[in-house]
């Protein structure tokens, strides 16, 4: 909750944020929201959200919108606005519906950024090419003059390029935080599986102690509760994101994902087979160990669900060949495939095929994201109910 409560809190300071809820009533307003439009929280709370539309924004644009919204999608777009003085402004908006324990809409979150200075720039760089074209006189003076003018406008532009770039990596951060959470849940399960075993031989030695030979049990009772260390050491490595780049093989980093996922398999009663390269062990790749585990580990649970609504002998493929300087891994599963007006969507952002309550279509657009950092690919192909995930790695 606390975590939570910190993500919260980054939004709210950094976007202009309002809620509303399903007929367009405003709920909540931000500070930054009512410093952009100039109402304060008392003349917004209760009204309807179009107490800020601008008289020039078509009303189809509007219906587009609520279409699009009420649909359970997630609209984006710049929409003109109008302040409480009557001056427009304009924003970056994303709508996002919010739904409730039975899959209803019940509020819509609103997240902007302002972007009217952007459409001020826009408009003065305009004026000033249509004013050049019109001089015919003192032409050299003129251009000199106005092409200082430019410079000092596309310096503020490339400023304010550069502080959007350092802004939006630090939202990919939290995104990536976000999804760390996401499966947090699953490994501590995991934890509990592990758990378990060594705790219930654990309890039999101790009391064994008390009946033969106490060495024997002692050393047994020392070796469990090392396990039990390593597991929680294991799983706190995955966790922390700021491990450097290391050299590692695709073996080692697919028995670490699977040493995550087993217990869910297991349950799943999924069986594996395994088709690895030799060359695969004595040549590494350079990567960040924890982040591409949390890919493999991501695409293992997609099919791990995919396969729990089949009825056929579960089974989960790990291929890896090693060709020239580059290395491909492929994952296959046999839960029927995956139609091909949904395929070509999959690492999109905010796109899922599941139940709002179990993600919000982040998990295959993060895996995407990571792997650019370090100069692989990912493909998804289906057929004959198969699924294959494919990822490239290349050499230097």
């Amino acid at each position: 909750m606390y975590r939570l409560n910190e993500y919260k809190n980054a939004i709210e300071n950094t976007n202009i944020v309002s809620k509303t809820d399903i007929n367009g009533i405003i709920t909540f307003v931000n500070e930054e929201f009512c410093n952009l439009c100039g109402f304060s929280k008392e003349e917004l709370i209760g009204q309807n959200h179009n107490i800020i539309r601008h008289p020039d924004t078509p009303k189809s644009a509007f219906e587009k919108l609520w279409n699009t919204i009420l649909q359970g999608k997630v609209h984006k777009g710049i929409v003109k606005n109008k302040k409480k003085n009557g001056e427009a402004f304009y924003a970056q908006t994303t709508i996002i519906p919010i739904f409730d324990e039975d899959g209803s809409i019940f509020e819509f979150i609103a997240i902007r950024s302002d972007v009217t200075k952007l459409f001020t720039l826009n408009e003065e760089l305009t004026k000033t090419k249509q004013e050049l074209m019109r001089l015919n006189e003192n032409l050299e003076q003129v251009v000199a003059q106005k092409t200082n003018s430019l410079r000092i406008l596309n310096e503020n532009l490339e400023k304010k390029i550069e502080d959007a770039i350092s802004q939006n990596n630090a939202q990919q951060k939290i995104i990536f935080q976000q999804n760390r959470q996401v499966i947090l849940g699953q490994m501590l399960e995991n934890i509990a599986h592990q758990w378990r075993q060594p705790l219930n031989e654990l309890s039999l030695a101790i009391y064994l102690l008390h009946n033969e030979k106490k060495d024997k049990h002692y050393k047994l009772c020392q070796k469990l509760i090392q396990n039990m260390s390593q597991t929680i050491n294991d799983f706190r490595n995955f966790i922390n994101p700021n491990t450097p780049l290391q050299s590692c093989n695709l073996p080692k980093i697919i028995k670490q994902s699977l040493y995550i996922s087993n217990q869910a398999l297991k349950k799943a009663n999924i069986k594996l087979f395994f088709n690895i390269d030799k060359n695969a062990y004595k040549t590494p790749i350079q990567c960040n160990f924890n982040e591409l585990v949390q890919v493999l580990v991501n695409i293992i649970n997609n099919a791990k669900d995919a396969l729990l609504e089949t009825n056929i002998n579960k089974e989960l493929r790990f291929e890896v060949l090693v060709k020239d300087k580059e290395q491909i891994l492929r994952i296959i599963d046999n839960a029927g495939g995956i139609k091909s007006n949904i395929i070509e969507h999959i690492f999109d952002p905010y796109f899922t095929t599941k139940h709002k309550k179990q993600g919000v279509g982040l998990g295959l657009y993060i895996c995407k994201q990571i792997l650019n950092k370090i100069n692989a690919e990912i493909f998804c192909s289906s057929e004959n109910g198969r699924t294959c995930f494919e990822i490239i790695f290349k050499g230097d």
